[in-house]
């Protein structure tokens, strides 16, 4: 290789490598450290973390959006077609359907708030957002859900790039295409783009259940590796939220391997079930394991602490 080809390389690796660094800038200014927030029980505090990797000062707007209620679901169909055949012809009172209750929707609006409606965060620092909950007397029980969000506001040095790709977009167009609006004092509106995050927040108001289950497992290979995928399914009035663990029962050894973790996995209200895939490691070879027990767990930090298992004999 020349030395001109070797230059046209370095310049080519510096620019991809600022594109990605531009691209991580715009797009992951805020990390948020808190994956989700669950109010349970007697709980009416939770805090959300916060870390600002941008070079710049971030000016976030932070409310929650209002929560929608999710009642407990009605009966599977094929249970009702079931029932019906049962009591057809005999004179036993039909069974009542569960009431889908409505709950006002200022109620919804006030249900969650956030103590830090304007979060000014420095480069590299890390902030705390709290959120209170307010129950009001007579709250149907069930599960809310609402997101907490932080919409990024823009500074006037956003302001003013944005201004200048405006006009000159404007003076690329072709003079067929119509005008973009103009204001009465003659300014050109600028549109600025800007990234929201959205943290899902849940609360739980009386008894609330959830039963989890894992089944229908298939083993499949493609050109990306081989493949797990199993259904998570859910019976209760909760949401489910948690991790899978894929151990593996060695024929030489009696202690289990763990093969893969896939976590954060949350199957909300209304969904009752959602397949879920997992790649084994390139090095995992399937020759040497009598079966697979496939584990799912909920974090008790964010709400629960239910499990199911699945094993799999190879």
């Amino acid at each position: 290789m020349n030395m001109q080809s070797m230059i046209s390389v370095i310049v080519l690796c510096l620019a991809s490598a600022t594109v990605q660094a531009e691209r991580a800038h715009n797009e992951d200014a805020l990390i948020i450290e808190t994956p989700r927030v669950v109010f349970s029980g007697d709980t009416t505090y939770r805090s959300v973390h916060v870390r600002n990797i941008a070079e710049t000062v971030g000016y976030y707007e932070v409310y929650a959006e209002p929560a929608r209620y999710l009642s407990a679901p009605l009966p599977e169909p094929e249970l009702e077609s079931e029932l019906a055949l049962e009591t057809a012809g005999d004179d036993s009172p039909a069974q009542e359907m569960p009431e889908v209750q409505t709950v006002p929707a200022n109620l919804l609006e006030q249900l969650v708030d956030v103590s830090t409606p304007l979060l000014v965060i420095k480069p590299d620092e890390e902030q705390i957002v709290e959120l209170i909950v307010v129950r009001p007397a007579g709250l149907p029980e069930g599960e809310y859900h609402s997101r907490l969000i932080f919409r990024q506001l823009p500074t006037p040095q956003m302001v003013a790039e944005a201004e200048q790709d405006e006009v000159e977009q404007l003076a690329l167009l072709d003079a067929a295409v119509p005008a973009a609006p103009v204001a009465e004092d003659g300014a050109v509106p600028v549109r600025v783009k800007l990234p929201a995050y959205g943290v899902p927040v849940l609360v739980r108001e009386g008894a609330v259940s959830v039963v989890a289950q894992v089944i229908e497992p298939e083993l499949y290979e493609d050109e990306q590796g081989l493949w797990l995928t199993v259904v998570l399914e859910r019976h209760g009035n909760r949401s489910l939220f948690g991790d899978f663990k894929v151990m593996g029962q060695h024929k030489l050894r009696p202690e289990p391997d763990v093969l893969m973790i896939r976590k954060y996995i949350s199957l909300d209200m209304p969904d009752t079930r959602m397949p879920v895939r997992i790649r084994f490691p390139e090095q995992i070879d399937l020759m040497m394991y009598d079966s697979i027990k496939v584990l799912f767990r909920e974090r008790a930090r964010f709400g629960g602490q239910e499990q199911a298992t699945l094993v799999l004999e190879l």
